[in-house]
């Protein structure tokens, strides 16, 4: 079977939660390492079930996000910790950065959709549930890191 070719522009990045037609311009911040977590959180960091369910979810008439653009703010979050060295610990216990990344990168999408379920969010409440998990990379980076493993089991 072939893979199908998806074009650079087009609306078609919308339905994935990125803002506009092109989709580098949310990359802006975080480049390809931006891309490289999305991947991660559908190819290895969720189930397909957990997958579509938070797809469903960003695409509902009433609690839709830009799922896309949501990943790339926990990355750049991530990343800002990783610069200031508050990471360093973590990896070192786990002997390896990009696995405490991307573990710390799925505790955020576990903590978001249940907040974003449990309290019936919409694109207004975006801003408090993103500050509640920049908090959480900030203070309690371990607590996702451990929910990530717990939850994929």
């Amino acid at each position: 079977m072939g893979r199908k070719t998806v074009p650079r522009f087009g609306h078609h990045w919308e339905k994935i939660g990125f803002q506009g037609e092109d989709p580098a311009t949310d990359l802006r911040g975080v480049g390809i390492f931006g891309l490289c977590q999305l991947l991660f959180l559908v190819s290895n960091g969720f189930t397909s079930q957990m997958t579509k369910q938070l797809l469903d979810l960003s695409n509902d008439k009433i609690q839709s996000f830009p799922l896309a653009v949501v990943g790339l703010n926990w990355t750049q979050m991530i990343l800002e910790r990783v610069k200031q060295g508050k990471l360093n610990c973590l990896a070192a216990k786990d002997n390896s950065f990009i696995s405490v990344v991307n573990g710390i990168y799925r505790g955020c999408f576990i903590v978001f959709q249940k907040l974003w379920i449990s309290r019936h969010c919409t694109i207004l409440d975006f801003a408090n549930v993103s500050n509640e998990i920049k908090d959480m990379i900030k203070k309690r980076p371990k607590s996702l890191l451990n929910m990530a493993v717990l939850q994929h089991e």
